[in-house]
């Protein structure tokens, strides 16, 4: 498997090496922290939504956001939904700029404000269909989904044609506009930056969720309330409590996205209530205090530091008060925070590189798509109908884009047919359908569960965390095209345990109680931590529980996914869940003849 995963990278390098077309200007944004830190009402302050909060997130929410980045205020001040339409009268303009560019001044038609490109032809010209470059009139309006097939638009689209009687046709060399557009001769500041913001829920019970979306390709903002260490000092339990958790989530962060330069994705700290925590010494001594705690973590290096405007002091967060945001006016550390954000996507090594234009072609196709998920040989029939006719060129583009979190593609034989294009609908959603937690969120789904008989099911689920398949096809109905798959992918990432055909266990809903302390008769201890602290306790030669408490690392879904396993393993032994005693802490559990 590691040598097919190499052998596909350097096929994507190959392919990179050769190509000459745009940026990938996409990235990702994960607003992570402790529940009711304030997460959703800074992602709306982020991107402008004046709305009243509506409590707290289920799961993950998405916004896609795009971001004119050749205008700073445009950066610092407005980001944008996404708008097709926009988009197109963009490219038009951009078009019409290149032409012009190449025509001289005096030429005959560039008096006419249409002066264009044929989208169509010049698709159907770049991706073979034709060896003749097309003949062009200036008053064809350009059709900015279908240039060069790099806005992405259906080459099976006609482009409207304006009307053309008002201007003298004028033949253009197409041959020199697409050698222009292919060499990179466009303006990319022009093209703006597309974000997906991910609020990532804070209740410990998504924690699993979270850990199949995040990647080393994008931002995440790591959110805590400044009131919880306003005018408090250390060794108070709140304030341990809360360090706890930024703690956690700077090494989740790590772990996930660690490079193999030892870096791991930009961080950036964010305060909430900065309309109550408002004065510098009190900012000061917080921002002491979580560089004292977190200096040494291998994380740090990557925590952005914020510079006040107004006498250029540094914190290592980010003070945002996110309550104007309802006020409808702005504030100005928001605003930073948007460049900053900007910046340092910019700056990852993925939207440096040049990739061919088909493949922006296919990745703006499959946003648009109406479905959450392929067949992979749909994949390869949309890839193909966008110029990369060569099945493995496809396979490449499909691992591109799976390595950046863009989209979820798993190649084991029960997964290998299914390319999931909206991981966040097709995983998320279905999950928090059974994973969330009755008291927090209202879930439709149970509710009609309820009507329709299943109040003991529901019962066994949220009290012991086992699942009744009839329940199970309720809750899923609106997805039930891919259940098969889901079953299979919440399995491999340990969210469910089938032990038999209408019956599954949830570790994350298993009760917190303890389980009774046997003696046992054999004790082993399983340490884990982050690798610098592992390979110092290697060296000592031994480690203390008071080591681990203090510097061990074992991520919630981690737990879960271990004890998944082994509860899996000890059915398949010939046990049975009544000689089991399960908690989503603990277990006692016994294999084959022991």
């Amino acid at each position: 498997a590691e040598r097919r995963a190499a052998e596909q990278r350097s096929d994507i390098a190959d392919v990179l090496a050769r190509a000459g077309g745009g940026r990938f200007k996409y990235g990702r944004v994960f607003l992570v922290g402790e529940a009711a830190s304030g997460k959703t009402a800074t992602r709306k302050s982020l991107v402008g939504d004046p709305s009243a909060l509506d409590g707290s997130t289920v799961g993950v929410d998405e916004s896609m956001m795009t971001v004119d980045t050749s205008n700073v205020l445009a950066v610092e001040k407005k980001w944008e939904p996404f708008d097709r339409a926009a988009r197109k009268e963009a490219t038009h303009a951009m078009a019409k700029a290149y032409i012009q560019k190449r025509q001289p001044p005096d030429s005959p038609g560039t008096s006419a404000a249409a002066a264009s490109v044929a989208g169509e032809s010049i698709v159907s010209y770049y991706t073979g269909g034709t060896s003749e470059p097309p003949a062009v009139h200036a008053a064809v309006s350009v059709a900015g989904d279908s240039i060069v097939s790099y806005y992405a638009g259906s080459t099976s689209e006609t482009p409207a044609v304006a009307d053309s009687a008002t201007a003298e046709p004028v033949q253009q060399n197409m041959e020199e506009v697409v050698g222009l557009i292919k060499s990179g001769l466009c303006v990319e500041e022009e093209e703006p930056l597309k974000l997906s913001i991910s609020d990532c829920g804070g209740q410990q019970v998504f924690y699993m969720l979270h850990s199949t979306l995040l990647s080393p390709l994008g931002m995440y903002l790591l959110v805590f309330d400044l009131r919880w260490f306003k005018g408090k000092e250390r060794g108070s339990a709140d304030v341990e409590k809360h360090l706890s958790f930024l703690r956690f989530w700077l090494d989740s962060i790590m772990v996930h996205t660690r490079s193999k330069e030892g870096r791991c994705a930009p961080i950036a700290l964010v305060g909430t209530h900065g309309d109550v925590v408002t004065e510098l010494p009190d900012l000061n001594k917080v921002s002491k205090l979580l560089a004292g705690e977190f200096e040494e973590s291998e994380a740090w290096d990557s925590v952005a530091k914020f510079k006040r405007e107004s006498d250029g002091r540094r914190l290592c967060f980010h003070p945002i008060d996110n309550t104007k945001r309802a006020q409808g006016a702005e504030d100005a550390v928001v605003g930073q925070l948007r460049r900053t954000i900007c910046d340092l996507i910019l700056a990852l090594d993925y939207t440096q590189k040049r990739v061919p234009f088909e493949w922006l072609a296919v990745y703006d196709a499959l946003e648009r798509h109406p479905l959450r998920a392929l067949r992979k040989q749909d994949f390869v029939d949309l890839a193909r109908s966008h110029g990369i006719t060569d099945t493995a060129h496809a396979f490449c583009l499909l691992r591109f884009l799976a390595d950046l979190g863009l989209l979820m593609y798993h190649p084991e034989e029960a997964l290998a047919s299914l390319v999931v294009l909206k991981p966040v609908d097709f995983l998320v959603q279905p999950a928090t359908r059974f994973i969330a937690d009755k008291d927090e969120h209202e879930i439709p789904e149970q509710e009609q569960a309820k009507k329709e008989g299943k109040r003991q099911q529901l019962k066994e689920l949220h009290t012991k965390g086992e699942l009744d398949g009839e329940l199970l096809d309720i809750l899923w109905r609106a997805h039930k095209d891919f259940a098969k798959e889901l079953k299979v992918l919440l399995h491999k990432f340990g969210f469910m345990i089938p032990v038999s055909a209408d019956k599954f266990l949830v570790p994350a809903l298993f009760p917190s109680k303890p389980v009774d302390p046997r003696p046992p008769k054999l004790k082993v201890w399983l340490a884990f931590g982050l690798a610098h602290d592992v390979d110092r306790w290697c060296e000592t030669g031994y480690v203390t529980l008071s080591d681990i408490a203090a510097k061990g690392f074992l991520p919630v879904s981690l737990f879960h996914f271990l004890l998944g396993k082994a509860v899996a393993h000890s059915l398949a032994g010939g046990k049975t869940l009544d000689g089991m005693e399960l908690s989503c802490e603990s277990a006692m559990l016994a294999f084959r003849d022991h």
